[in-house]
Protein backbone atom coordinates (compact mmCIF):
# COMPACT_ATOMS: atom_id res chain seq x y z
CA UNK A 1 0.00 0.00 0.00
CA UNK A 2 2.56 2.42 0.73
CA UNK A 3 4.44 1.84 -2.35
CA UNK A 4 1.14 2.23 -4.37
CA UNK A 5 1.06 5.54 -2.97
CA UNK A 6 4.29 6.26 -3.31
CA UNK A 7 4.13 5.62 -6.96
CA UNK A 8 1.07 7.49 -7.30
CA UNK A 9 2.50 10.52 -5.80
CA UNK A 10 5.82 10.55 -7.90
CA UNK A 11 3.80 10.06 -11.00
CA UNK A 12 0.55 12.33 -10.23
CA UNK A 13 0.73 16.09 -9.19
CA UNK A 14 -0.86 14.98 -6.46
CA UNK A 15 0.42 17.23 -3.31
CA UNK A 16 -0.30 16.30 0.31
CA UNK A 17 -0.84 20.37 1.19
CA UNK A 18 -0.97 21.56 -1.91
CA UNK A 19 -0.28 25.14 -3.10
CA UNK A 20 -2.77 27.80 -2.63
CA UNK A 21 -2.32 29.21 -6.25
CA UNK A 22 -1.94 28.23 -9.30
CA UNK A 23 1.21 30.17 -10.81
CA UNK A 24 0.73 28.08 -14.16
CA UNK A 25 -2.75 30.00 -14.42
CA UNK A 26 -1.64 33.54 -13.95
CA UNK A 27 -2.92 33.44 -10.22
CA UNK A 28 -1.25 34.42 -6.98
CA UNK A 29 -3.06 34.69 -3.67
CA UNK A 30 -2.80 38.52 -4.01
CA UNK A 31 -5.80 38.82 -6.65
CA UNK A 32 -7.67 35.85 -4.67
CA UNK A 33 -7.60 37.60 -1.48
CA UNK A 34 -8.75 40.60 -3.28
CA UNK A 35 -11.39 38.74 -5.10
CA UNK A 36 -13.03 37.56 -1.71
CA UNK A 37 -12.29 40.84 -0.36
CA UNK A 38 -15.30 42.38 -2.76
CA UNK A 39 -17.49 39.68 -2.64
CA UNK A 40 -17.05 40.02 1.42
CA UNK A 41 -17.83 43.88 0.97
CA UNK A 42 -20.98 43.19 -1.39
CA UNK A 43 -22.40 40.37 0.92
CA UNK A 44 -21.59 42.43 4.35
CA UNK A 45 -20.97 46.37 2.93
CA UNK A 46 -23.53 47.89 5.73
CA UNK A 47 -22.02 45.94 8.41
CA UNK A 48 -18.90 47.44 7.37
CA UNK A 49 -19.64 50.91 8.17
CA UNK A 50 -21.23 50.58 11.88
CA UNK A 51 -18.37 51.99 13.95
CA UNK A 52 -16.23 50.15 15.24
CA UNK A 53 -15.96 48.01 12.92
CA UNK A 54 -14.29 50.25 9.94
CA UNK A 55 -11.52 50.50 12.54
CA UNK A 56 -11.22 46.49 13.50
CA UNK A 57 -11.37 45.80 9.88
CA UNK A 58 -8.49 48.12 9.21
CA UNK A 59 -6.68 46.67 12.08
CA UNK A 60 -6.86 43.07 10.94
CA UNK A 61 -5.81 43.65 7.30
CA UNK A 62 -3.22 45.54 7.91
CA UNK A 63 -1.87 42.88 10.56
CA UNK A 64 -3.18 39.70 8.52
CA UNK A 65 -3.05 40.52 4.75
CA UNK A 66 0.69 40.68 4.59
CA UNK A 67 1.15 37.13 6.32
CA UNK A 68 -2.28 35.57 4.35
CA UNK A 69 -0.39 36.55 0.88
CA UNK A 70 3.23 35.44 2.32
CA UNK A 71 1.97 31.86 2.71
CA UNK A 72 2.20 29.24 -0.01
CA UNK A 73 0.18 26.51 0.94
CA UNK A 74 -3.37 25.67 1.99
CA UNK A 75 -1.90 24.35 5.46
CA UNK A 76 -0.86 27.41 6.17
CA UNK A 77 -4.00 29.31 5.27
CA UNK A 78 -5.84 27.49 7.65
CA UNK A 79 -3.12 28.36 10.03
CA UNK A 80 -3.77 32.10 9.48
CA UNK A 81 -7.39 31.82 9.39
CA UNK A 82 -7.46 30.79 12.73
CA UNK A 83 -5.46 32.79 14.51
CA UNK A 84 -7.82 35.69 12.36
CA UNK A 85 -11.05 33.68 13.90
CA UNK A 86 -9.20 33.23 17.94
CA UNK A 87 -8.55 37.24 17.49
CA UNK A 88 -11.58 38.19 16.66
CA UNK A 89 -13.62 35.80 19.04
CA UNK A 90 -10.92 38.26 21.54
CA UNK A 91 -12.78 41.27 19.99
CA UNK A 92 -15.92 40.18 19.49
CA UNK A 93 -17.00 42.22 23.11
CA UNK A 94 -16.77 46.00 21.59
CA UNK A 95 -18.82 44.70 18.80
CA UNK A 96 -22.74 45.77 18.93
CA UNK A 97 -25.14 42.68 19.79
CA UNK A 98 -26.47 41.49 16.82
CA UNK A 99 -22.50 41.19 14.73
CA UNK A 100 -21.50 39.25 18.35
CA UNK A 101 -24.38 36.96 18.08
CA UNK A 102 -22.96 36.50 14.16
CA UNK A 103 -20.00 36.57 14.77
CA UNK A 104 -20.06 33.54 17.72
CA UNK A 105 -22.45 31.74 14.72
CA UNK A 106 -19.98 31.74 11.92
CA UNK A 107 -16.93 30.57 14.16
Amino acid sequence: MGLTASIISIESSFRSDPAVADPSRGEDLSSQLDRTEKEFFQKYGAWLSIPPVPQLYQRYKDKYYPRSTSVSDRGRVEVVAREIADEMKRDVSILPEFMRTFVHKEN
